[in-house]
């Protein structure tokens, strides 16, 4: 009886210790009610980085552009800086067809189709300097700031480092430089040498969007100044200083950009701007701006 007894007590004494693994195999409660896995890892939820915070406008495009620029640019035209079509120079224009391995055309018999191939090559940063960063600069710009920059590139280059003269990248960089933001971010004034990477690209990242209207007009001031200074080399007279076609050409973008919506990128261009009557004026205009 005795032994019978024993063995009913081991029988049970067993099945409480298979109820009891079974129990911890398909999980227990914590004592905040929540599961708990046992011999395993215990699942989380997954972990989401933060994202970049991307600020609503409408991304430049190059055909847009060319719109404006034609409107400046339209026709044949031999001066002191030699002949340009569209705008395109003659000696760039040799330089592009033989990079790209086009066949042969006259500058003078170039139309607006093969001048937009041009344009598209330039914008692209693929132009005899062979830049690269051009790729990068626009997509973070509104329309009124990458239109001022590639009207301002289209007219006067790059910059100093790469032409000898004032230009695009160059004129920005000297924007950023007195607005502070290139002290706010690096701790230091960029380089005004017109080759617009790395540090620069930092810089121009964090100019808040809200900004980029007024970066373009400083821009467009820098371009007064500079023309101002350009149209008293003496290889110009009064019967072929440019000063107040650049000038005016300034005044145009300067009211133009004022009214893109840089959400839509949508504006509406109602030709250019007639504020100087004749070169004395031009001259007068800037006479005036040097003295300051």
């Amino acid at each position: 009886m005795f032994k019978k007894r024993t063995l009913l007590g081991l029988i049970m004494l067993l099945l409480l210790l298979l109820t009891s693994c079974e129990g911890n195999n398909k999980g227990s409660k914590s004592t905040d009610g929540s599961k708990e896995n046992s011999g395993s890892t215990a699942k989380t939820g997954k972990v989401l980085e933060p994202t970049e915070k991307k600020e609503n406008f409408a991304r430049p495009k190059l055909s847009k552009m060319l719109d404006i620029i034609y409107d400046f640019e339209g026709g044949l035209l031999k001066d002191n800086d030699g002949t340009t079509n569209y705008g395109v120079l003659e000696e760039n224009w040799i330089k592009y067809i033989k990079d790209k391995q086009l066949v042969y055309k006259d500058v003078h018999t170039i139309t607006k189709e093969d001048a937009s191939g041009y344009y598209e090559y330039y914008w692209k940063g693929e132009d005899l300097f062979k830049r690269k960063d051009d790729k990068n600069l626009y997509p973070y710009m509104t329309y009124p700031l990458a239109l001022v920059v590639f009207d301002t590139k289209v007219l006067d280059g790059y910059g100093s480092k790469l032409e000898e003269k004032n230009g695009a990248f160059e004129m920005l960089q000297k924007v950023l430089n007195d607005e502070g933001y290139s002290k706010d971010v690096l701790g230091k004034p960029l380089d005004e040498d017109g080759d617009f990477h790395n540090d620069s690209m930092k810089v121009l990242k964090s100019v808040p969007i809200k900004e980029h209207l007024h970066i373009a007009k400083e821009i467009l001031n820098e371009r007064d100044i500079f023309h101002c200074v350009q149209s008293k080399s003496s290889k110009y007279n009064d019967t072929n200083n440019p000063i107040e076609g650049w000038l005016e050409r300034v005044e145009t973008l300067r009211k133009l950009i004022s009214g893109i919506d840089i959400q839509t990128g949508k504006f509406t261009y109602v030709g250019k701007e007639d504020k100087f009557k004749n070169l004395q004026q031009a001259k007068s205009y800037c006479k005036d701006l040097l003295k300051q």
